[in-house]
C-alpha cells in the first residue's frame, strides 16, 4: 500500500522510541517494571493499539513486517555487500612487511573465502601499502588497514589525531562484505590470529583488520577469523599505533 514504505523509512530515520517513557501509537506508554519487562496490561494495550494503527493504514501487522524485511534487504543491496572475484584455494600466505619486521600469515581461504578473497584483492592492488596501524590495546589487539591513515605521519596516528581523510579507524574501501564467523568452522581467536574488524552492524567489514595479542575467545561469535600467523609473532608483539604497513605480498595466489 502507498505510504507504508515511506512510513517505514521515516521510522528508521527517527529511530524507534523506547518503551520506557516513549510515546507509542495512540498515546500508550511503555511502563517497564523492575523485572525489565513491560507490564502485561501495557503489553496487551500496546499490541491492540498497534493492530488498530495498521488496520487504519489498511495493512496487517504481518504484511508490515514483510515490508520491513524487504526494505532492510533493499538498503543492504544499495549499500552494496561486495563479493570478491578472487576465489581462494586455501594455499594463500600473506607476507606483511611492516616497520617492525615481517609477518607471515596462513590465510584461511576455505573457512572464510569472502574475507580472504577481499584481503587478497586489496593487497594485490596495493591498498594497504603505506597505511599505519592505528589502534593498540595491550594484551588485546593491534589494528590497522584504515585508509584514513595513508596521508598521516606515524606520530600523528600514534597521538590519535584526525587526518585529512578523517579519523583513523573510520575509513574503508568504499564497500562492505558479509560476515563469516557463523559459517567458519574454525573461527577461533588465538594468539597471532588475523581477523577482520567491523562496526556494530554484522556485515560492515571492509579493509580494517587486527592481530590478536593473546587468545580472545569472546570474539569468536562476532568477528570473522581469516588467518593465523605462522612466522613473526615477535614482530606483532612490537607493533604499536603509528607503525607502518609497508607492503603486503600474497604468496601462492592464483592469477
Amino acid at each position: 500500500p502507498a505510504g507504508i514504505a515511506a512510513f517505514y523509512a521515516r521510522g528508521r530515520k527517527e529511530g524507534a522510541r523506547k518503551a520506557r517513557g516513549g510515546a507509542l501509537p495512540g498515546g500508550v506508554r511503555g511502563d517497564v517494571g523492575r523485572d525489565g519487562g513491560a507490564r502485561s496490561e501495557d503489553r496487551l494495550a500496546l499490541r491492540m493499539n498497534i493492530e488498530r494503527f495498521f488496520a487504519h493504514k489498511g495493512i496487517s501487522l504481518i504484511e508490515f513486517c514483510r515490508i520491513c524485511a524487504y526494505e532492510t534487504e533493499k538498503e543492504n543491496n544499495v549499500a552494496g555487500l561486495y563479493t570478491p572475484e578472487y576465489k581462494p584455494t586455501g594455499d594463500e600466505i600473506a607476507v606483511l612487511t611492516t616497520s617492525q619486521g615481517t609477518i607471515r600469515v596462513q590465510l584461511a581461504g576455505k573457512d572464510a573465502p569472502i574475507h580472504v578473497g577481499n584481503f587478497v584483492e586489496l593487497s594485490k592492488k596495493g591498498f594497504y601499502d603505506g597505511l599505519k596501524f592505528h589502534r593498540y590495546v595491550p594484551g588485546f589487539v593491534i589494528q590497522g588497514g584504515c585508509p584514513n591513515t595513508r596521508d598521516m605521519t606515524p606520530e600523528d596516528v600514534a597521538r590519535g589525531l584526525k587526518g585529512p581523510q578523517g579519523q583513523p579507524g573510520t575509513g574503508g574501501p568504499g564497500y562492505h562484505i558479509k560476515g563469516e564467523w557463523r559459517t567458519n568452522p574454525n573461527n577461533v581467536h588465538n594468539d597471532g590470529t588475523l581477523a577482520m574488524a567491523r562496526s556494530q552492524m554484522p556485515d560492515s567489514a571492509g579493509s580494517q583488520f587486527y592481530f590478536c595479542l593473546g587468545p580472545q575467545p569472546f570474539l569468536d561469535t562476532d568477528y570473522t577469523v581469516f588467518g593465523q600467523t605462522i612466522e613473526g609473532l615477535d614482530v606483532i608483539g612490537k607493533l604499536r599505533a603509528g607503525d607502518v604497513i609497508e607492503h603486503i605480498e600474497i604468496e601462492n595466489a592464483t592469477e
